[in-house]
């Protein structure tokens, strides 16, 4: 269920978020189903954040915190996700259909049944990540790691 007041804080400034979130390390962000699209959060905190069913279309999560996050069903068609780190991070039938993953740390990622058609994964760290069952039409995985 999404939290309200976490939405409201994340929509004012990324710089507010993420001194909430060091101050409040305990607290994980519930934003199941909330609607950010072409939101600027680059560089969130979003550490094990709750991010089930968003639609964050078109957002820019470049160098964002996904560590552990769980992002299963949502919509990430053409976000920016360049240099975000998404280390074990659960994206089970996301879609990131045209999304930019360049330089991405994908470390143990979980992208089963994920559509990541025309992605960049350019440079990206896929170690120990699954795509099991993923459409990866079309990805740019060029000097991925």
């Amino acid at each position: 269920m999404v939290d309200k007041k976490h939405v409201a804080m994340l929509k004012r400034s990324v710089e507010e978020w993420n001194q909430w979130r060091n101050a409040h390390l305990r607290i994980l962000p519930r934003l199941s189903g909330v609607n950010l699209v072409g939101a600027s959060l680059a560089g969130a905190n979003l550490t094990q954040a709750d991010l089930r069913h968003a639609d964050l279309r078109r957002a820019d999560l470049s160098t964002a915190n996904l560590t552990q996050a769980s992002v299963a069903g949502a919509i990430l068609r053409q976000a920016d996700l360049r240099q975000a780190n998404l280390t074990h991070a659960n994206l089970w039938g996301a879609n990131l259909a045209g999304a930019i993953l360049v330089k991405a740390d994908l470390t143990g990622a979980n992208f089963e049944g994920a559509n990541l058609v025309g992605a960049s994964l350019t440079g990206a760290i896929l170690k120990e990540a699954n795509f099991k069952g993923a459409n990866l039409t079309g990805v740019d995985l060029p000097e991925t790691r």
